[in-house]
């Protein structure tokens, strides 16, 4: 997710790509996580699928990092929401991984969002960190 391209973002979310060198966090995709400062419930990034992803119905995942100043997220895919808020907020740095259920990746740009839509009592920020999305090819027996 480090290397996806920022498609559009709300007026004061900024990201960072970030290398994490603590040893206690489970390792990183490539030891790197994108940062995304969303400010308040509602701000939100659209981070574009790389163009070498073929169209065709997929199962998504993401590896979350989760941290004490992260916030509540929703999930989205081309526009609709995808699963139900996850909670990302943690005493200590670590990851959670959430399936997001089935996407149609169609020809041209698509992209998954991240919203903030709220944060724990016990976080003090509405942050999220992205290791990374996971697309896997949908049509196999398990998914039946």
């Amino acid at each position: 997710a480090e290397d996806m391209k920022v498609a559009t973002a709300g007026e004061d979310v900024t990201t960072t790509r970030q290398a994490i060198g603590i040893d206690s966090l489970p390792p990183l995709s490539r030891g790197r996580l994108l940062f995304v400062r969303l400010r308040k419930p509602g701000d939100s990034v659209d981070l574009a699928l790389p163009a070498s992803v073929k169209p065709g119905r997929y199962a998504l995942k993401a590896r979350l990092v989760t941290s004490w100043d992260y916030a509540v997220v929703r999930l989205g895919f081309n526009g609709r929401g995808l699963g139900e808020p996850v909670d990302t907020y943690s005493p200590e740095v670590d990851t959670k991984t959430v399936e997001l259920g089935q996407v149609e990746v169609r020809p041209g740009r698509n992209a998954v969002r991240v919203t903030a839509v709220g944060r724990n009592p016990a976080s003090s920020g509405h942050y999220a960190g992205i290791d990374a999305v996971m697309l896997v090819p949908a049509g196999g027996a398990g998914d039946r």
